[in-house]
Formats: structure tokens, sequence, C-alpha cells
């Protein structure tokens, strides 16, 4: 989890993007302490960090979407149940800029 957290925050820091990582429900507490691990001492409060420039957010796949600017979304992890964390996924996804892969 945490080279995903990494290459996020970077794309975010280096493109001036608003990046949110969505995770499932059971792995939000994990996610939570990971995001805290890779802040390298950027602001971080709530769910998001501060890059100056850019932005990483951390929500949970049964959020509503909430950046009131374009973002781009990172998904990580599946949690126990798929097909319901894929429905929710999709929300995120369509609210999004765009989906950020570690493969691109």
């Amino acid at each position: 989890m945490i080279e995903d957290f990494l290459f996020a925050r970077d794309i975010a820091h280096t493109k001036n993007l608003w990046v949110v990582i969505v995770v499932p429900s059971d792995l939000y507490a994990e996610a939570l302490d990971t995001m805290a691990a890779v802040s390298n001492g950027h602001p971080f409060g709530g769910r998001t960090m501060d890059l100056a420039p850019g932005r990483l957010s951390l929500a949970q796949t049964g959020d509503d979407p909430f950046p009131s600017e374009p973002f781009v979304v990172s998904f990580v992890g599946w949690g126990n149940t798929k097909l319901a964390q894929a429905q929710e996924m999709t929300r995120w996804k369509d609210a999004a800029t765009r989906v950020l892969s570690r493969a691109t």
C-alpha cells in the first residue's frame, strides 16, 4: 500500500493535481496511517495533504465524491466485497477527470 501512496503523492506534487485515493472501508484505518507516514512534513489534516503544489486526499469507497474542482482518482485495495466495492468505485471514477494507475 505504501508504494501506491508514494506514487500518488509524487504525481499530485509534480503535476499539481488533486489526487484522491479511494480505499474500501475495511482498509481505511491502515490507509490513514499510511497517508500520515508518507506526508513527509507536508501539512496533513483530516483526510487531505497539502503538497503545495498539489493535494492528496483519502476517501472510502462509500463516501460521496467531495472535491469541488477537477481531481484524479486512485483506487487502492479491494477489501472483503469486490462486487460492492466495484459498484461504489464507479461513482468516484465517473466524477474524476481520470483514473491514476501505476501503469501510466
